[in-house]
């Protein structure tokens, strides 16, 4: 995350960064921390391989409605190189890039 730092802030409009100028540390561990928890979210209810008993506690709760509604707003959102760059560090990196596959094709409505 450190390393492309420079890349990711580019995604910003330089006044929403200012509070992170002279601060990239604290920047990329934002970044990481959300970044994986986007990751769990999604994981949790769209990975293929994940216990279906705990899938099912996490899908049956209306708040996670709102969380993967949250995540496309646009104060919220990451650059998605953010998630590439999680996941590709991983051994399931693949597993998770197809859990976000799946939840962006489950969530996005798209015109007809």
């Amino acid at each position: 995350m450190k390393t492309e730092i420079g890349g990711l802030k580019k995604c910003y409009d330089p006044k929403e960064l200012e509070k992170y100028s002279n601060d990239d540390e604290k920047l990329a561990w934002m970044f990481f921390v959300d970044g994986c928890a986007i990751l769990q979210a999604v994981y949790t209810r769209y990975g293929q391989d994940y216990n279906s008993t705990l899938k099912k506690r996490f899908t049956n709760n209306e708040m996670l409605t709102f969380e993967y509604s949250d995540l496309f707003l646009l104060e919220n959102q990451l650059p998605f190189r953010v998630l590439e760059l999680l996941t590709s560090s991983s051994e399931n990196g693949e597993k998770f890039m197809k859990a976000i596959k799946r939840f962006i094709d489950d969530t996005v409505i798209t015109p007809a």
